[in-house]
């Protein structure tokens, strides 16, 4: 069944006769269009495009010329960047405007899926790597140094998790099925932050050097959990975490910590090492082999917070929305 689903249109593209899609992360919007435009253009153009590469969401009307202005990062004046329009003023004088947006066409199926409308001539996989490739070349231009670090491990981890999995992923992003896949990513980026230590940004106007993954600055993981538990007859050994995360409204949710990164399983009673036993680990879980069933076990490993929307793992969720979203309004102009 067909309906309509409000997208966001990029202002700049829009004046200039393109009906160029943009997507919303963490409450601005990325043209790729315009920052490739940058580049080559000059004058007018290039003020045009460079206002509108990245840009707040929430926005105002110009007093002239009645378009969209965003509201400026940096100060309280703005500069109306049109073409036809001269505009110069202060943001407190000024109306606010909602940011503007288009109409497109997709598909439910029985189960209310929502299906992204996509050419058929298209290969999926080559549309989440353009995605991909489009994303990765606008991260320079997104939020804050420490923000640009979780970003590019999390694409990262996409990028290895769709070389290894590709059917898993195109399930995901085209039909919804998470087939453990949130593990699985996380783990890459985790991977991926720890190749490129040490790490130096900028944040709140002080110099932070990240050595170890396990800095608190960078906000991956509460804190470490060791627990014991048996290797069951599936050769699996499940979460004992004892550490509670208690959240929501009202304390309504309640759950262990997640493993976030295996760091040491110790045999209890002949107390070595059985590290190189594991064949994967999940959130939950964690496959062996070569091990008796009923080993007495001590786990070690660095925990998360047991939400995807909270803590390190509000990251990959995020990147993941942003990629479904700009496939669901995947169109040719």
């Amino acid at each position: 069944m067909e309906e309509k689903k409000t997208t966001y249109l990029c202002p700049a593209c829009f004046f200039l006769s393109k009906k160029t899609i943009i997507s919303l992360s963490y409450g601005s919007f990325n043209c790729y269009e315009c920052q490739k435009a940058i580049e080559t253009s000059s004058g007018k153009e290039k003020l045009l495009r460079k206002t509108f590469a990245h840009h707040n969401k929430a926005g105002y009307r110009c007093p002239s010329c009645s378009r969209f202005l965003p509201h400026p990062f940096n100060n309280n004046q703005i500069i109306c960047p049109y073409y036809d329009c001269s505009f110069v003023g202060s943001i407190s004088s000024l109306k606010k405007m909602f940011h503007p947006t288009v109409k497109t066409n997709y598909f439910l199926n029985k189960d209310k899926k929502e299906l992204p409308q996509i050419k058929k001539d298209i290969p999926q996989l080559s549309i989440i790597k353009n995605i991909i490739t489009d994303i990765w070349s606008m991260i320079d231009y997104q939020g804050a140094g420490h923000t640009r670090v979780h970003r590019y491990a999390t694409l990262t981890a996409i990028s290895n998790i769709l070389d290894k999995h590709p059917d898993d992923m195109i399930n995901y992003f085209f039909n919804g099925e998470r087939l453990g896949l949130q593990a699985k990513i996380f783990q890459e980026y985790v991977s991926a932050i720890e190749k490129s230590l040490p790490i130096t940004y900028r944040k709140n106007k002080k110099i932070f050097n990240i050595n170890s993954i396990m800095n608190e600055e960078l906000g991956i993981f509460d804190g470490i959990s060791i627990f014991e538990e048996k290797v069951s007859e599936r050769l699996e050994i499940k979460n004992g975490t004892k550490e509670i995360y208690i959240g929501g409204r009202n304390a309504t949710y309640i759950a262990p910590f997640y493993i976030g990164k295996l760091l040491s399983i110790i045999d209890k009673e002949k107390n070595i090492s059985l590290i190189d036993n594991i064949i994967s680990y999940s959130f939950s879980s964690i496959k062996m082999e070569n091990v008796v069933s009923g080993t007495n076990v001590i786990v070690s490993h660095a925990r998360i917070v047991p939400h995807y929307q909270l803590g390190s793992m509000n990251y990959i969720s995020q990147m993941m929305k942003e990629i479904k979203e700009r496939i669901r309004c995947y169109e040719i102009y």
